[in-house]
Protein backbone atom coordinates (compact mmCIF):
# COMPACT_ATOMS: atom_id res chain seq x y z
CA UNK A 1 0.00 0.00 0.00
CA UNK A 2 1.30 3.39 -0.93
CA UNK A 3 1.37 6.01 1.81
CA UNK A 4 1.79 9.67 0.89
CA UNK A 5 3.68 11.70 3.47
CA UNK A 6 2.35 15.17 4.14
CA UNK A 7 4.31 17.94 2.49
CA UNK A 8 6.51 19.91 4.82
CA UNK A 9 5.22 23.29 5.90
CA UNK A 10 7.62 25.64 4.12
CA UNK A 11 5.83 28.74 5.23
CA UNK A 12 7.05 28.36 8.79
CA UNK A 13 5.27 29.67 11.81
CA UNK A 14 3.09 32.70 11.27
CA UNK A 15 4.98 35.93 11.58
CA UNK A 16 4.17 38.32 14.37
CA UNK A 17 3.84 42.00 13.73
CA UNK A 18 6.62 43.74 15.73
CA UNK A 19 4.09 46.29 16.87
CA UNK A 20 1.92 43.52 18.39
CA UNK A 21 4.71 41.71 20.18
CA UNK A 22 4.71 41.51 23.91
CA UNK A 23 7.40 43.52 25.68
CA UNK A 24 9.34 40.31 26.38
CA UNK A 25 9.24 39.38 22.68
CA UNK A 26 10.56 42.73 21.37
CA UNK A 27 14.26 42.88 20.73
CA UNK A 28 16.28 45.68 22.25
CA UNK A 29 18.17 47.78 19.64
CA UNK A 30 21.24 48.13 21.85
CA UNK A 31 22.78 44.66 21.28
CA UNK A 32 22.53 45.15 17.53
CA UNK A 33 24.04 48.64 17.80
CA UNK A 34 26.92 47.29 19.87
CA UNK A 35 27.50 44.56 17.32
CA UNK A 36 27.49 47.15 14.50
CA UNK A 37 29.98 49.32 16.37
CA UNK A 38 32.27 46.34 16.95
CA UNK A 39 32.16 45.47 13.28
CA UNK A 40 32.82 49.10 12.30
CA UNK A 41 35.76 49.44 14.70
CA UNK A 42 37.29 46.20 13.43
CA UNK A 43 36.87 47.38 9.84
CA UNK A 44 38.54 50.71 10.64
CA UNK A 45 41.48 48.96 12.30
CA UNK A 46 41.73 46.49 9.43
CA UNK A 47 41.57 49.17 6.73
CA UNK A 48 43.14 52.09 8.62
CA UNK A 49 45.01 53.28 5.51
CA UNK A 50 41.77 53.63 3.54
CA UNK A 51 40.04 55.29 6.50
CA UNK A 52 42.89 57.77 6.88
CA UNK A 53 42.74 58.54 3.16
CA UNK A 54 39.01 59.24 3.32
CA UNK A 55 39.39 61.50 6.37
CA UNK A 56 42.24 63.38 4.67
CA UNK A 57 40.31 63.83 1.43
CA UNK A 58 37.41 65.31 3.38
CA UNK A 59 39.38 67.37 5.92
CA UNK A 60 41.92 68.93 3.54
CA UNK A 61 39.42 70.72 1.24
CA UNK A 62 37.41 71.85 4.25
CA UNK A 63 40.58 73.26 5.81
CA UNK A 64 41.30 75.12 2.55
CA UNK A 65 37.78 76.56 2.50
CA UNK A 66 38.10 77.65 6.14
CA UNK A 67 41.43 79.28 5.38
CA UNK A 68 39.90 81.08 2.40
CA UNK A 69 37.06 82.39 4.55
CA UNK A 70 39.49 83.67 7.19
CA UNK A 71 41.71 85.26 4.52
CA UNK A 72 38.73 86.91 2.83
CA UNK A 73 37.41 88.26 6.12
CA UNK A 74 40.84 89.63 7.02
CA UNK A 75 40.89 91.66 3.79
CA UNK A 76 37.78 93.60 4.80
CA UNK A 77 38.57 96.64 6.96
CA UNK A 78 36.49 97.34 10.01
CA UNK A 79 34.63 100.63 10.38
CA UNK A 80 37.25 101.91 12.80
CA UNK A 81 40.10 100.99 10.45
CA UNK A 82 38.35 102.72 7.55
CA UNK A 83 37.82 105.91 9.54
CA UNK A 84 41.39 105.91 10.86
CA UNK A 85 42.79 105.52 7.35
CA UNK A 86 40.62 108.40 6.12
CA UNK A 87 40.58 110.79 9.07
CA UNK A 88 43.44 109.83 11.34
CA UNK A 89 42.36 111.25 14.70
CA UNK A 90 40.34 114.13 13.20
CA UNK A 91 36.57 114.34 13.44
CA UNK A 92 35.93 115.10 9.77
CA UNK A 93 37.33 116.24 6.44
CA UNK A 94 35.92 118.44 3.68
CA UNK A 95 36.71 118.34 -0.04
CA UNK A 96 35.76 120.38 -3.10
CA UNK A 97 34.12 118.37 -5.88
CA UNK A 98 31.99 120.84 -7.86
CA UNK A 99 30.89 124.39 -8.23
CA UNK A 100 27.92 125.61 -6.17
CA UNK A 101 24.76 123.70 -7.03
CA UNK A 102 21.58 123.62 -4.90
CA UNK A 103 20.85 120.05 -6.06
CA UNK A 104 24.22 118.53 -5.10
CA UNK A 105 23.86 115.75 -2.52
CA UNK A 106 25.97 112.94 -1.09
CA UNK A 107 25.63 109.81 1.00
CA UNK A 108 26.78 110.36 4.56
CA UNK A 109 28.57 107.00 4.78
CA UNK A 110 29.95 107.18 1.23
CA UNK A 111 30.83 110.83 0.49
CA UNK A 112 32.73 110.01 -2.69
CA UNK A 113 29.35 109.21 -4.24
CA UNK A 114 27.66 112.49 -5.02
CA UNK A 115 25.42 113.77 -7.78
CA UNK A 116 23.52 116.77 -9.08
CA UNK A 117 20.29 116.97 -10.98
CA UNK A 118 20.88 116.58 -14.74
CA UNK A 119 18.73 116.79 -17.83
CA UNK A 120 17.54 113.31 -18.80
CA UNK A 121 18.19 113.89 -22.50
CA UNK A 122 21.51 115.77 -22.55
CA UNK A 123 23.03 114.92 -19.16
CA UNK A 124 23.83 118.60 -18.59
CA UNK A 125 23.35 119.86 -15.00
CA UNK A 126 19.94 121.45 -14.60
CA UNK A 127 21.31 124.40 -12.64
CA UNK A 128 24.30 125.03 -14.88
CA UNK A 129 27.94 124.53 -13.96
CA UNK A 130 29.58 127.14 -11.70
CA UNK A 131 33.31 127.67 -11.02
CA UNK A 132 34.71 125.53 -8.23
CA UNK A 133 35.75 127.21 -4.98
CA UNK A 134 39.50 127.68 -4.75
CA UNK A 135 39.45 126.55 -1.14
CA UNK A 136 36.97 125.03 1.29
CA UNK A 137 38.33 126.93 4.30
CA UNK A 138 36.32 130.17 3.72
CA UNK A 139 33.09 128.16 3.49
CA UNK A 140 33.56 126.48 6.88
CA UNK A 141 32.36 127.91 10.21
CA UNK A 142 34.70 130.49 11.67
CA UNK A 143 37.09 129.71 14.48
CA UNK A 144 37.79 126.10 13.47
CA UNK A 145 41.28 124.60 13.36
CA UNK A 146 41.86 123.36 9.81
CA UNK A 147 44.72 121.21 8.49
CA UNK A 148 45.03 121.40 4.71
CA UNK A 149 46.61 118.43 2.95
CA UNK A 150 47.09 118.63 -0.82
CA UNK A 151 48.71 116.55 -3.53
CA UNK A 152 51.02 117.34 -6.42
CA UNK A 153 54.08 116.17 -8.29
CA UNK A 154 57.75 117.21 -8.10
CA UNK A 155 60.96 116.47 -9.98
CA UNK A 156 63.89 115.57 -7.73
CA UNK A 157 67.49 114.50 -8.02
CA UNK A 158 67.66 110.73 -7.54
CA UNK A 159 70.43 108.15 -7.34
CA UNK A 160 70.12 107.63 -11.11
CA UNK A 161 69.62 111.24 -12.23
CA UNK A 162 66.29 113.04 -11.96
CA UNK A 163 62.78 111.68 -11.68
CA UNK A 164 59.20 112.59 -10.91
CA UNK A 165 57.80 111.83 -7.47
CA UNK A 166 54.35 112.21 -5.98
CA UNK A 167 54.13 114.91 -3.31
CA UNK A 168 51.91 115.42 -0.28
CA UNK A 169 51.82 119.07 0.76
CA UNK A 170 50.84 120.02 4.28
CA UNK A 171 51.40 119.18 7.91
CA UNK A 172 51.27 115.40 7.45
CA UNK A 173 53.29 114.88 10.63
CA UNK A 174 50.58 116.40 12.84
CA UNK A 175 49.42 114.08 15.67
CA UNK A 176 45.86 114.79 14.55
CA UNK A 177 46.52 112.84 11.33
CA UNK A 178 48.17 109.84 13.01
CA UNK A 179 46.71 106.77 11.34
CA UNK A 180 46.22 108.37 7.94
CA UNK A 181 49.95 109.08 7.91
CA UNK A 182 52.35 106.83 9.81
CA UNK A 183 55.89 107.79 10.79
CA UNK A 184 58.21 104.77 10.61
CA UNK A 185 61.61 106.25 11.33
CA UNK A 186 63.16 109.56 12.31
CA UNK A 187 60.92 112.43 13.31
CA UNK A 188 58.24 114.61 11.76
CA UNK A 189 59.22 117.76 9.88
CA UNK A 190 58.68 120.94 11.90
CA UNK A 191 60.15 123.77 9.84
CA UNK A 192 59.87 125.01 6.26
CA UNK A 193 63.27 123.53 5.42
CA UNK A 194 62.44 119.96 6.47
CA UNK A 195 60.61 117.15 4.67
CA UNK A 196 59.82 113.47 4.96
CA UNK A 197 59.87 110.71 2.35
CA UNK A 198 58.33 107.26 1.90
CA UNK A 199 60.50 104.10 1.99
CA UNK A 200 60.22 103.74 -1.80
CA UNK A 201 61.26 107.36 -2.36
CA UNK A 202 64.16 107.02 0.09
CA UNK A 203 65.47 104.05 -1.87
CA UNK A 204 65.08 105.79 -5.22
CA UNK A 205 66.78 108.92 -3.94
CA UNK A 206 69.65 106.84 -2.59
CA UNK A 207 69.53 108.92 0.56
CA UNK A 208 69.28 108.51 4.32
CA UNK A 209 67.68 110.45 7.14
CA UNK A 210 69.62 113.68 7.53
CA UNK A 211 70.53 113.93 3.82
CA UNK A 212 69.30 116.69 1.56
CA UNK A 213 66.28 116.36 -0.74
CA UNK A 214 66.95 118.51 -3.82
CA UNK A 215 64.03 119.42 -6.08
CA UNK A 216 64.50 120.81 -9.57
CA UNK A 217 60.81 121.53 -10.20
CA UNK A 218 60.15 123.58 -8.16
CA UNK A 219 63.69 124.62 -7.29
CA UNK A 220 63.99 123.93 -3.57
CA UNK A 221 65.89 121.78 -1.08
CA UNK A 222 64.86 120.18 2.21
CA UNK A 223 66.49 118.16 4.95
CA UNK A 224 65.05 114.64 5.26
CA UNK A 225 63.95 114.16 8.87
CA UNK A 226 61.88 110.97 8.73
CA UNK A 227 60.33 108.11 6.78
CA UNK A 228 56.53 108.24 6.45
CA UNK A 229 53.76 106.41 4.59
CA UNK A 230 50.11 107.04 3.76
CA UNK A 231 47.54 104.49 4.88
CA UNK A 232 46.21 103.89 1.34
CA UNK A 233 49.58 103.77 -0.45
CA UNK A 234 51.35 100.64 -1.63
CA UNK A 235 54.59 99.68 0.11
CA UNK A 236 56.66 100.67 -2.93
CA UNK A 237 54.99 104.08 -3.41
CA UNK A 238 57.47 106.91 -4.01
CA UNK A 239 56.14 109.95 -2.16
CA UNK A 240 57.71 113.03 -0.60
CA UNK A 241 55.97 114.89 2.23
CA UNK A 242 56.65 118.60 1.91
CA UNK A 243 55.91 121.49 4.28
CA UNK A 244 53.15 124.00 3.37
CA UNK A 245 55.14 126.85 1.82
CA UNK A 246 54.33 129.23 -1.01
CA UNK A 247 56.40 127.16 -3.43
CA UNK A 248 54.86 123.83 -2.46
CA UNK A 249 51.30 125.18 -2.35
CA UNK A 250 51.72 126.15 -6.00
CA UNK A 251 52.01 122.42 -6.78
CA UNK A 252 48.36 121.87 -5.78
CA UNK A 253 46.93 122.34 -9.26
CA UNK A 254 43.90 120.10 -8.64
CA UNK A 255 41.69 121.42 -5.85
CA UNK A 256 39.64 118.20 -5.83
CA UNK A 257 42.73 116.31 -4.59
CA UNK A 258 42.94 118.48 -1.44
CA UNK A 259 41.41 117.61 1.92
CA UNK A 260 40.68 120.03 4.76
CA UNK A 261 40.83 118.09 8.05
CA UNK A 262 38.90 119.38 11.06
CA UNK A 263 40.20 118.06 14.39
CA UNK A 264 37.23 119.20 16.48
CA UNK A 265 34.14 119.68 14.32
CA UNK A 266 31.35 117.17 13.76
CA UNK A 267 28.73 118.61 11.41
CA UNK A 268 25.08 117.62 11.46
CA UNK A 269 23.27 116.22 8.45
CA UNK A 270 21.84 119.71 7.85
CA UNK A 271 25.37 121.20 7.91
CA UNK A 272 26.50 118.64 5.34
CA UNK A 273 23.54 119.46 3.10
CA UNK A 274 24.40 123.17 3.28
CA UNK A 275 28.04 122.48 2.35
CA UNK A 276 26.91 120.22 -0.49
CA UNK A 277 25.11 123.17 -2.04
CA UNK A 278 28.44 125.05 -2.03
CA UNK A 279 30.11 122.25 -4.00
CA UNK A 280 31.71 120.45 -1.00
CA UNK A 281 31.45 116.91 0.32
CA UNK A 282 32.04 115.91 3.93
CA UNK A 283 33.21 112.75 5.69
CA UNK A 284 32.30 112.88 9.37
CA UNK A 285 33.12 110.17 11.88
CA UNK A 286 29.74 110.15 13.65
CA UNK A 287 27.64 110.47 10.51
CA UNK A 288 29.59 107.66 8.85
CA UNK A 289 28.78 105.31 11.73
CA UNK A 290 25.13 106.41 12.01
CA UNK A 291 24.01 107.89 8.67
CA UNK A 292 20.30 107.14 9.20
CA UNK A 293 18.33 108.49 6.23
CA UNK A 294 21.55 109.55 4.47
CA UNK A 295 22.93 106.01 4.18
CA UNK A 296 24.02 104.63 0.83
CA UNK A 297 21.93 101.73 -0.54
CA UNK A 298 25.05 99.61 -0.91
CA UNK A 299 28.39 101.03 0.14
CA UNK A 300 31.69 100.07 -1.47
CA UNK A 301 32.53 97.98 1.60
CA UNK A 302 29.26 96.04 1.22
CA UNK A 303 30.07 95.41 -2.43
CA UNK A 304 33.54 94.19 -1.53
CA UNK A 305 32.08 91.91 1.13
CA UNK A 306 29.60 90.52 -1.39
CA UNK A 307 32.42 89.91 -3.88
CA UNK A 308 34.53 88.09 -1.30
CA UNK A 309 31.51 86.04 -0.19
CA UNK A 310 30.80 85.10 -3.81
CA UNK A 311 34.39 83.98 -4.41
CA UNK A 312 34.38 81.94 -1.20
CA UNK A 313 31.08 80.32 -2.23
CA UNK A 314 32.51 79.37 -5.63
CA UNK A 315 35.61 77.90 -3.98
CA UNK A 316 33.44 76.01 -1.48
CA UNK A 317 31.29 74.55 -4.28
CA UNK A 318 34.37 73.46 -6.24
CA UNK A 319 35.88 71.98 -3.08
CA UNK A 320 32.67 70.08 -2.37
CA UNK A 321 32.79 68.69 -5.91
CA UNK A 322 36.35 67.48 -5.33
CA UNK A 323 35.31 65.89 -2.05
CA UNK A 324 32.52 64.01 -3.83
CA UNK A 325 34.91 62.79 -6.54
CA UNK A 326 37.88 61.84 -4.38
CA UNK A 327 36.25 60.78 -1.14
CA UNK A 328 33.41 59.09 -3.05
CA UNK A 329 35.92 56.96 -4.94
CA UNK A 330 37.68 56.04 -1.71
CA UNK A 331 34.35 55.19 -0.08
CA UNK A 332 33.43 53.04 -3.07
CA UNK A 333 36.65 51.02 -2.86
CA UNK A 334 36.22 50.57 0.88
CA UNK A 335 32.57 49.56 0.44
CA UNK A 336 33.45 46.90 -2.12
CA UNK A 337 36.13 45.54 0.18
CA UNK A 338 33.65 45.49 3.05
CA UNK A 339 31.07 43.79 0.83
CA UNK A 340 33.49 40.99 0.01
CA UNK A 341 34.37 40.59 3.67
CA UNK A 342 30.71 40.38 4.68
CA UNK A 343 30.00 37.92 1.88
CA UNK A 344 32.78 35.65 3.12
CA UNK A 345 31.53 36.03 6.69
CA UNK A 346 27.97 35.27 5.61
CA UNK A 347 29.09 32.14 3.79
CA UNK A 348 30.34 30.65 7.05
CA UNK A 349 27.20 31.52 9.03
CA UNK A 350 28.12 34.93 10.40
CA UNK A 351 24.50 36.08 10.02
CA UNK A 352 23.17 33.37 12.29
CA UNK A 353 25.96 33.92 14.80
CA UNK A 354 25.29 37.63 14.85
CA UNK A 355 21.57 37.07 15.19
CA UNK A 356 22.08 34.70 18.09
CA UNK A 357 24.42 37.13 19.78
CA UNK A 358 21.87 39.88 19.36
CA UNK A 359 19.03 37.96 21.00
Amino acid sequence: MTVTAPAPDLAGPPSIDPANRLPAQRRSPWPRLRADLRLASRQVRRGWASSLLVVTLVALPMALVSGGIVFGASRLPTTEETLTAELGQADSWVAVVSGPDPSLRQYLNDPMWWQVDRDDMTGIPVNGEQPMPESAAPLLPRGLDVIEIGEGSVVARTAGGTGALAAVIGDAGSPVLAGRFELHDGRAAHTAGEAMVSPGALERLGAQIGDELVLTEPAASFTITGVMTQADDADAAEVVFLPPTAETRALQTDVTATRWFLPEWSPTAEDVAALNQQGLIVLDRQLYVDPRAGAAPASGLDSLAATVAGLVAICAAFTGYLVVLLAGAAFSVSARRQQRSLAVAASVGAVEATSSASC
